[in-house]
């Protein structure tokens, strides 16, 4: 659908939008967080002028005509001692979803919140325990949501040694403009979308498009050590053509913060805009165990 304009926004939150495009926005924000992040505050605003606050957890509802509004659609009024008009409210506020997140799951409820995540693989074994999420054996989530480029995702990753043998060290994998669904043949990899690869194996980072066995980029071996039991942090930008890596770790350079530890051209090839983070699949009877925790998706800033 075209781009909803401030004009629109406003009248769409007064109630006076026609219906059909009312209608229309209105289901674009049920696929779009960030409009409903914009709606939502909209409606907060809107709500200055009603005679009591909108239900809890409801996103832009429409002022009826029958309830009375104490302003009208260009008429300023005072909100914390500054006088503003119902557009600048509008403007200002979606300055601020500059920074706001698209999604963000902390994991510190202990148990695994299925209105964001979906989970594809259900024989290995996927956890929220002790304020993170514990992914073992090709354990596998993928957000409910679908997110267009462009797009960074943020969280933090540890991976847990229990076999001792560095050959059996795990992997962790996120996939972008991914669907989620895994191959059901060894080794399980998702079939679709923009795969990034970070092998503790051979302390490298390679990045994969679609089906592909060979990555279409890679680090050299070595270039990032990523011990076990250790906080990491990665920042994955995609700005619908380029995926860029950045990662953050006791033993990594820290200009890999700053400049992209790998990066590759990743052409839309992909019809869904979902995200998965799955782990190593069981090997020779060894298990593997990844942790993540302060998982996070927002808009990428050009």
């Amino acid at each position: 659908m075209p781009r909803v304009t401030d004009d629109e926004l406003i009248d769409y939150v007064l109630g006076v939008l026609p219906a059909s495009r009312a209608k229309a926005i209105a289901h674009a924000a049920s696929t779009d967080p960030e409009l409903a992040a914009t709606l939502e505050l909209a409606s907060d605003v809107a709500g200055a002028g009603r005679t009591a606050p909108p239900p809890a957890g409801q996103i832009v509802p429409h002022i009826p005509p029958t309830e009375p509004m104490y302003f009208s659609r260009r008429q300023a009024f005072a909100l914390g001692g500054t006088v503003l008009g119902v557009g600048a409210l509008i403007w200002g506020g979606r300055e601020i979803l500059r920074d706001r997140p698209l999604m963000e799951d902390n994991f510190d409820d202990d148990w695994l919140d299925q209105r964001i995540w979906s989970i594809k693989r259900t024989r290995p074994e996927v956890r929220e325990i002790d304020g993170q999420l514990r992914l073992t054996n090709r354990g596998s989530v993928t957000t409910q949501s679908q997110f267009e480029e462009p797009i960074t995702v943020t969280f933090d990753w540890m991976w847990i040694d229990l076999k001792g043998d560095p050959h059996y060290s795990d992997t962790l994998t996120v996939a972008l403009r991914s669907s989620g669904t895994h191959d059901s043949s060894r080794p399980f990899e998702v079939v679709d979308g923009c795969r990034i690869s970070l092998s503790t194996t051979g302390a490298k980072v390679e990045i994969f498009r679609g089906a592909e066995v060979n990555p279409s980029s890679r680090t050299q071996i070595g270039a990032v050590p990523i011990p076990p039991s250790e906080w990491h942090r990665v920042r994955i930008t995609d700005d619908g053509h380029w995926i860029r890596v950045y990662l953050k770790g006791p033993k990594i350079d820290r200009g890999y913060w700053e400049r992209p530890v790998l990066e590759a051209e990743c052409p839309d090839l992909f019809t869904e805009r979902r995200i998965t983070i799955y782990n190593r699949e069981r090997t020779s009877d060894v298990d593997h165990e990844s942790r993540i925790d302060n998982f996070k998706v927002s808009r990428l800033q050009r």
